[in-house]
């Protein structure tokens, strides 16, 4: 057994890969700055956690993991190299740990957490015993990262720093393509070659799973199982209805129907995410029957379409959208939830350089949106080189009200109407909105509808 020492512990990522380690019997630290749910956690569990980042904290572990975000200026870095330190980046811990299994890596621009969650939990369901590596966190699931017994380890992978292609996929799932991290992409045919590459890597075509309804996947001549709603596909997905926060729809694979799949998601990105992991419970062994109830008992992933809690009926919901695609998406899909109910929406744009590159298309999707409040960049560690603000957005959007992340209680006087479904979007801090605003208004006695 070995010592590990993770640099930004507190990462979704990193935290599942401590996980596992710890499963495995290691001896696991870690810093970071936030102390978290995530950090508080893995302390319970006996990791020693440092909320600062300091020489000494590495002590004399044996391994130090870090991540993307991690400046190479670091204090804990520089002392682990300088002291000839085993360090790796956590795609290469992560290649480690697979080493020994067959690998299904779930890729692409958007739904990825969702399609890893739901694999992982349907093979649990059905004893595979998997090993997995969630970049998020279900309800259904004791953790976002677990040691399994079997040889497959189903791990999502990050194309946002090309570390995907770091890993030796025996299968695959692509969920999408979409034009995302040209920050670090730099181009948009840098980024097509290294999707091309993650897909030339896959060792059994018999396991690789790829969006068929994709307008730019679809036309790469791939060798592999389409998945899709369109009748080209496949695997697909037909007569989809939504009743009462749930889908219903049936699936057609290799020519076979099988009939009433029940998910706990509304939304046919969501179908489309249970679509791709049933085909892969299908082609590992796992009897339909009960990937049919493995389905139905999913409990969805935290801050995807999440219902956080309803007061004086008055609804309120969190997603991580943050893609324009993805904003575009999740707006569809809450006015289906909403019908004659007012949709209120407050987006927090992620990155600066997300926002800048993709500023037409985010002002065109949230331009449809009539009642929206937007609040400040969550720069997520970058660097503002363009010295962007949200007005950016708002000088475009003149029906758009700025809201300020840490003073939002104005609205609850001045705008929300009982009845309203409200839903804070985004992949940074204004998901804590959503349980304050929640407490505002349970103890709130003078709000009159």
């Amino acid at each position: 057994m070995s010592s590990y020492h993770f640099i930004g512990i507190g990462g979704v990522g990193m935290s599942g890969l401590a996980d596992i380690l710890l499963q495995k019997g290691n001896t696991v630290s870690g810093s970071d700055v936030v102390n978290s749910f995530i950090t508080r956690q893995l302390n319970s569990r006996g990791v020693n956690i440092y909320y600062e980042h300091k020489e000494e904290n590495i002590g004399d572990c044996d391994v130090v993991v870090y991540n993307t975000m991690i400046d190479l200026s670091n204090p804990e870095l520089s002392i682990a190299k300088k002291n000839g330190k085993v360090v790796l980046h956590r795609s290469e811990l992560l290649k480690l740990l697979m080493n020994d299994k067959k690998s299904i890596i779930v890729c692409g621009s958007h739904g990825k957490t969702t399609v890893t969650a739901l694999a992982a939990y349907i093979l649990d369901f059905c004893n595979i015993d998997p090993s997995y590596l969630i970049g998020g966190f279900s309800k259904s699931l004791k953790s976002n990262g677990k040691n399994g017994k079997s040889c497959w380890f189903v791990a999502e992978g990050d194309e946002s720093d090309s570390s995907f292609l770091k890993t030796n996929p025996h299968g695959a799932i692509v969920t999408n393509f979409d034009f995302d991290h040209l920050s670090f992409w730099k181009t948009k045919d840098r980024l097509i070659d290294g999707f091309k590459k993650f897909i030339s890597m896959i060792e059994n075509e018999d396991m690789f799973f790829y969006y068929g309804d994709d307008p730019i996947l679809s036309n790469w001549n791939l060798n592999g199982v389409s998945f899709g709603l369109s009748s080209k596909s496949y695997l697909r997905a037909t007569n989809i209805k939504d009743e009462n926060g749930k889908s219903i729809f049936d699936i057609t694979f290799g020519g076979k129907v099988y009939k009433n799949f029940i998910l706990n998601m509304i939304g046919e990105h969501n179908v489309i995410n249970g679509l791709c992991a049933f085909g892969l419970a299908m082609r590992l062994g796992c009897n339909d029957d009960e990937v049919k109830k493995a389905l139905a008992s999913f409990s969805g992933v935290h801050r995807r379409v999440e219902f956080k809690g309803e007061v004086g009926g008055i609804a309120v919901y969190d997603d991580y959208a943050h893609h324009p695609n993805e904003v575009k998406e999740i707006v569809n899909t809450f006015n289906k939830i909403a019908g004659s109910r007012r949709l209120v929406i407050i987006f927090q744009p992620h990155r600066y350089s997300r926002t800048y590159d993709m500023q037409d298309e985010f002002v065109d999707v949230l331009s449809k949106i009539d009642n929206l409040f937007l609040t400040d960049i969550y720069g997520a560690f970058e660097e503002n080189i363009h010295n962007i603000s949200i007005d950016i957005l708002l000088n475009k959007i003149p029906k758009a009200k700025y809201l300020h992340i840490n003073n939002f209680a104005i609205i609850l006087k001045d705008y929300i109407k009982q009845n309203d479904i409200i839903v804070t979007v985004g992949a940074g801090d204004v998901t804590k909105i959503g349980n304050e605003l929640l407490s505002l208004l349970r103890n709130s006695q003078s709000i009159d509808f």
